[in-house]
């Protein structure tokens, strides 16, 4: 149900995924012109040393071509290749490590923005302007992406390290499959990791709290959060990593360039419906359609039904005499889509006592 809502919302704001794609490029684009000093040594040094890439190729390419047929003897192939310049060696590790942080930081600057137009549209059918969210967040941005750009990459280190350990391994038992499950058990603790601060920035917008109590809250979340987010979070990312593999090259890298932003929009789409469906409260997909409470769901059918979440006042079917068509909101009808019918029912309610109490007391 959470990537199936999620994938429409993301579908219905194809304009997000395009207007994420320029700003990325944008503030990239700034970031690398402003820390240029930074930057440009890190590329160039890796470069230089590019005699210990071509060093390191071999005994991957010799283990790939069933050359190499233990565990040991490629470990210590790569051993041997890196013994040449072990100083160099470790400087191109960590100066891939320095731009990984950075590229963790600049696709990460857009998550709260992103958050921040898709929980106006979601509960109130607002359209919100991207830049104007950009701008108004940059300060929280800035935080959020720093702490996520550090913990993340040390996490994601730890998860690539201990996996080529796994590897080396599972290498003797499963031969050249073992690559294979070595990179899905990548990314089902990539995807841990991730929905881990899923709902980070939903409570930074949803409950408008500072960058790290937001942090602590939305850890202290993953008890009932984990299991709505983190299987729709492992199933966009097998998606788009299968898309990302098998087109980098016959589209010479644009539709990568495109499924990139629009895999950001989906996670943060991810992880609001899981927010939304965790706190019990309504929500909107489109205008026109809203989706329902799991309480109000098991009121109106008596059980939990995916195909009853999405309705359409227009195709809403007729109930047997005797019952009540279930309430049905949209953005025209009220800016505010949780209770605000409930709110209006009870002050009815409220008049009508008071006129009968009131007729009562005429007639005595």
């Amino acid at each position: 149900m959470i990537f199936k809502n999620s994938f429409t919302i993301l579908s219905l704001n194809t304009n997000l995924v395009f207007k994420t794609l320029l700003y990325t490029i944008v503030l990239t684009a700034l970031f690398i012109a402003v820390l240029t000093s930074i930057v440009t040594p890190l590329i160039n040094e890796i470069f230089v040393q590019v005699d210990i890439i071509e060093q390191l190729k071999i005994p991957i390419d010799h283990w790939l071509r069933g050359e190499i047929t233990s565990s040991g003897e490629l470990f210590r192939a790569i051993r041997h290749a890196i013994s040449f310049k072990p100083d160099a060696t470790g400087m191109v590790l960590v100066n891939v490590i320095i731009l990984y942080v950075l590229l963790m930081f600049f696709m990460h600057m857009t998550n709260i923005p992103i958050t921040n137009v898709l929980f106006n549209k979601m509960s109130q059918g607002y359209n919100e302007r991207f830049h104007m969210s950009l701008i108004a967040s940059l300060p929280k941005s800035i935080v959020y992406s720093f702490i996520t750009a550090v913990t993340g990459s040390i996490i994601d280190l730890l998860i690539f390290f201990g996996c080529m350990s796994l590897l080396s391994a599972l290498y003797t038992v499963f031969n050249i499959f073992t690559l294979t499950i070595t990179i899905a058990i990548i990314l089902i603790l990539v995807a841990g990791r991730v929905t881990l601060f899923s709902q980070w920035a939903p409570i930074i917008i949803c409950e408008n709290k500072k960058v790290l109590p937001s942090l602590l809250e939305a850890i202290k979340s993953m008890r009932s959060v984990f299991v709505l987010a983190y299987p729709s979070i492992l199933l966009a990312m097998i998606i788009f990593f299968a898309i990302f593999m098998t087109t980098i090259a016959v589209t010479f890298a644009i539709v990568p360039i495109i499924v990139i932003p629009a895999y950001i929009v989906l996670l943060q789409c991810i992880g609001l419906t899981s927010y939304f469906t965790s706190k019990n409260r309504k929500y909107y997909i489109s205008d026109g359609l809203r989706l329902s409470s799991q309480s109000e769901i098991s009121i109106i059918s008596g059980e939990f039904d995916d195909d009853s979440i999405i309705t359409e006042p227009s195709e809403v079917e007729p109930i047997e005499s005797g019952g009540e068509l279930p309430n049905t909101i949209s953005p025209s009808e009220s800016e505010t889509p949780v209770g605000a019918q409930d709110d209006k029912s009870s002050e009815l309610e409220i008049a009508e006592e008071n006129a009968q109490a009131n007729q009562g007391s005429d007639e005595e």
